[in-house]
């Protein structure tokens, strides 16, 4: 356990021969919660969430053993969606709204920012169903 210098609780982590493992709990100083974080033998596992000191939500990802699987959400501090994504199979499908850092040479983009993702009309996690059209 962590402590703030008033006494108040930090975060609570748990252990199993140096795994991380268990649900990994955070708080800001007004004892809101920051994040909440599941771990199996040392890796993500199910839900992965974090707040902004107020309350409102920061990521909502879901884990299966390490690897980031279904629904995917992030969103900034205004409350505005930045990251809407659903990974089924190993695959992304979705978007990610961040800036992206490329150059233009000779009228064409050059450097990161270049990849590319599947693009469906629609996604959706309903029930724990993944639906992509």
């Amino acid at each position: 356990m962590q402590w703030y210098p008033d006494g108040i609780v930090k975060e609570v982590r748990y252990y199993t021969g140096g795994a991380k493992v268990a649900v990994h709990t955070g708080w800001w100083p007004d004892g809101e919660i920051k994040f909440s974080y599941a771990f199996k033998d040392g890796q993500y596992h199910r839900d992965l969430r974090e707040w902004y000191n107020g309350g409102q939500p920061s990521k909502a990802f879901y884990y299966q053993d390490g690897r980031e699987t279904g629904a995917q959400k992030a969103w900034r501090e205004n409350g505005k969606l930045y990251i809407n994504l659903v990974y089924k199979k190993g695959r992304r499908y979705g978007i990610a709204k961040q800036k992206a850092c490329f150059a233009i040479v000779d009228g064409k983009r050059k450097g990161v920012g270049d990849e590319r993702y599947d693009v469906v009309d629609s996604v959706s996690a309903d029930d724990g169903r993944l639906s992509v059209q």
